[in-house]
């Protein structure tokens, strides 16, 4: 049995979850929860790939700078992409 104040901080869990991810709070609700919100992969791929679109055509036009700083956007997305994911692997699982 959970006291006073633990049923009342669920509620206020629940309450933020339903306020910051609403799919992923109805389909709790419904027994069939939809992947978070965070976990969706396609927003990095997409600035992976610009990233990488910016890097080719600065070659084709001999610009070495602009050239220089895709290749550090890529470097830092894949960081960031590949950072994400390890700490999605060590999430607990339920």
């Amino acid at each position: 049995m959970l006291s006073h104040d633990q049923e009342r901080q669920l509620e206020l869990i629940g309450a933020q979850i339903t306020i910051e991810d609403p799919r992923f709070a109805e389909g709790l609700s419904a027994g069939r929860p939809h992947r978070p919100r965070q976990y969706s992969a396609w927003v990095p791929v997409a600035e992976l790939v610009i990233a990488l679109l910016f890097i080719i055509g600065s070659a084709f036009m001999d610009a070495g700078m602009a050239v220089l700083a895709g290749a550090s956007a890529v470097v830092g997305l894949a960081t960031l992409w590949a950072r994400r994911r390890l700490l999605r692997d060590r999430a607990p699982r339920t």
